[in-house]
């Protein structure tokens, strides 16, 4: 007998409308179907919701174009106002107030139990990994036309962490703005330098180049001779003889054996070594044995305006006596130390590579880092003007004057230009805010801001950390104000406007590793360039403190960094020996989908040393490192004489391939980057 139908209560059931399958055909629809209502176009609220529910591990999302762009994550939306970008074709827009609870009760753009076709504007099927109900074309309302502002603004995302700008486009509007003069030079430097993997075109940083980009430092705006130095403060020098020299600074007398390639040498003092053919092909440079452990190095960018030669470079190296005692109690950095020690210019032919030493400068300052050449003191009677922190807890200003044909003289300094300090407190790094001023950081945790003009008190001395500040770096750019960041060794990592100290400071890490944190600021990127403290490097534009970006992971500590204001190549020493090359560009000018994938780093060399031969050795293989987002903290003891001490890019057009690095043990290394 049949069975009798059985009356349910509720509503009545409404007429079931087909629906299209994937495959064109018309498909049957399960009871949940049809106990759904017609698909309704969902509130900004309601999509904002779901976009956040739709977040996925990592820096993925899923497609879906009604609550996503369809080009996120790609590369070729780095646009400035584009008119007819496609993102807008999946512009949501706003229904009336009884959408929002329907997208509450489980009605929105998403129908995860039904099939349906996308409405796409090409006319394309695509096989999503949900699918989505056809749109009711009574429902469609009129697109509005895209505005020249925010783009980012128009989706209505809350923005807390850089996961969540996972397209280009929207990640370069917040770290950057819109300031279209600000876009259109990091325009440049992507389209000039994103193929450029660990190398570049040095038709790329010459002025005549369509992607010419350089950032000029603070200290360059004007010619500030006469009015910090002039006649009233010139430096005192006196000559002295070699022996003299020997007697106050000892370098190291002893030969060392050296390995390079499968080339073995013995190399004294002031020894020079070009690379051989190597087995992974010919290198441009050499090795130069200084004789003594290298603190800082510093290039000179040669003002054009008193240089005849632009093929010459100037290259001041800093070296101690005490290189083979790391604990020696002449190299503590904790209190006031007066030794003598000693300052070395050398002068470069970019294209011969002539390499000699014009002056070897002799000083009882103790130990000295942060080699700064003041860029915007010049005469024609200088090489330039030297600055540089000391061991007595001072900045000083010495003038480099020309030598005769070249000719290597001794000199000792009895009286520098210009003398930066205080009797409370040591000053224990700085950097130029303009080229009068200097902004330093003391030993007390205070930062203080002295005119080179009235040197004798600050214009602000104020406290922003407990302890030691180790760096110190002033971020400068055309569009926006001077940015200044300090890392301390109480572990934190500021940035301020020093206008307004107080109310702009901002946090933008806390580090629980190691206290040596270098940090400089890379001007083509915007953006600072740090180490963790540990086995990492990051990059942070001063805009969007939250915007950390993972650029290397090593394992071990971070020593040096090197930057460039004509490329963004990065180059990252470290404890083990290794100097790393990155492009920071690429990093940072690109969406965040993929980033492990396309971000890499090359080892360039690496230092070794046997205690059992008691021999050196410059490994020049190289080794390609992929961008690991998980730090790396591993306890690794190191010879301290392959340790790297510094390293930093020449910046000038005619030699912007060059650079130099030194190890612990007195090794300066300089070599042309690729042919």
């Amino acid at each position: 007998m049949a069975s009798l139908p059985v009356k349910k209560r509720g509503r009545p059931r409404k007429a079931v409308v087909p629906q299209v399958a994937l495959d064109g055909s018309s498909g049957s629809t399960s009871d949940d179907s049809r106990s759904k209502r017609p698909r309704r176009n969902a509130s900004k609220k309601a999509v904002a919701n779901l976009a956040q529910l739709m977040t996925v591990d990592g820096d993925d999302t899923i497609n879906t174009p009604h609550l996503n762009n369809e080009d996120d994550g790609g590369d070729s939306d780095f646009t400035v106002n584009e008119e007819n970008n496609s993102e807008e074709e999946y512009d949501v827009e706003l229904g009336d107030d009884n959408e929002l609870d329907a997208a509450k009760n489980g009605v929105s753009d998403l129908n995860s139990n039904g099939s349906g076709d996308s409405d796409r504007p090409n006319g394309k099927r695509k096989v999503p990994k949900k699918t989505y109900a056809k749109k009711s074309s009574a429902n469609k309302v009129p697109k509005k036309k895209r505005s020249h502002g925010s783009s980012l603004e128009q989706k209505g995302r809350p923005i807390r962490l850089l996961k969540d700008l996972s397209s280009a486009r929207d990640k370069i509007e917040r770290i950057y703005g819109l300031n279209k003069a600000k876009l259109l030079q990091l325009a440049k430097v992507k389209e000039g330098f994103e193929a450029s993997i660990f190398d570049f075109p040095l038709a790329n940083i010459q002025a005549d180049s369509p992607y010419f980009v350089s950032p000029q430092p603070p200290c360059r705006k004007e010619n500030v001779y006469e009015k910090v130095i002039g006649d009233k403060n010139k430096t005192i020098y006196h000559e002295i003889t070699k022996v003299e020299f020997e007697n106050m600074v000892k370098l190291r007398k002893e030969r060392l054996k050296l390995l390079v390639g499968e080339v073995d040498a013995t190399m004294s003092t002031d020894d020079r070594m070009e690379f051989p053919v190597l087995p992974n092909g010919k290198r441009t440079g050499f090795v130069y044995n200084v004789g003594g452990l290298v603190t800082d190095i510093a290039w000179l960018n040669i003002n054009k305006d008193v240089v005849t030669n632009e093929n010459y470079q100037y290259l001041a190296v800093a070296i101690s006596q005490y290189m083979d005692e790391p604990s020696n109690e002449h190299l503590e950095m904790f209190d006031r130390e007066k030794h003598s020690s000693c300052i070395q210019i050398f002068k470069m032919n970019t294209f011969t590579l002539q390499f000699v030493k014009v002056q070897t400068i002799v000083h009882s300052f103790g130990e000295v880092w942060n080699l700064k050449w003041h860029e915007g003191c010049h005469a024609s009677h200088l090489v330039g003007c030297l600055s540089f922190v000391s061991q007595e807890g001072t900045v000083n200003f010495l003038e480099i004057i020309k030598s005769v044909n070249d000719i290597h003289v001794f000199k000792i300094c009895e009286k520098p230009s210009l003398v930066l300090s205080l009797a409370d407190s040591l000053i224990t790094t700085f950097d130029f805010l303009s080229s009068s001023t200097v902004v330093c950081g003391f030993k007390n945790g205070f930062v203080a801001e002295f005119d080179l003009s009235d040197p004798e008190l600050p214009s602000f001395y104020e406290q922003l950390h407990d302890s030691y500040v180790l760096s110190i770096s002033v971020a400068y750019s055309d569009f926006e104000d001077t940015v200044v960041s300090t890392v301390s060794v109480d572990g934190f990592f500021y940035v301020f406007n020093p206008k307004d100290v107080a109310t702009t400071k901002t946090t933008i890490s806390r580090f629980r590793g190691s206290n040596l944190v270098p940090v400089v600021y890379c001007p083509q990127i915007y953006s600072y360039i740090y180490s963790d403290g540990a086995s990492s490097l990051r990059a942070v534009p001063p805009r969007a403190s939250f915007a950390v970006h993972p650029l290397v992971s090593r394992e071990t500590t971070i020593t040096a960094i090197g930057v460039s204001r004509l490329h963004p190549m990065v180059l990252v020493g470290s404890a083990d020996g290794s100097l790393v090359i990155t492009n920071a560009a690429r990093r940072l000018l690109h969406g965040i989908k993929n980033s492990s994938s396309t971000q890499k780093s090359l080892r360039l060399w690496k230092w070794d040393y046997s205690m059992k031969d008691d021999k050196y050795r410059l490994d020049s293989a190289y080794e390609v490192y992929p961008l690991t987002v998980n730090d790396v903290s591993k306890a690794k003891i190191d010879p301290h004489g392959i340790n790297i001490t510094c390293a930093k890019w020449s910046e000038t057009s005619t030699g912007g391939k060059f650079y130099a690095f030194a190890n612990s043990a007195g090794f300066l290394t300089l070599e042309h980057l690729g042919k």
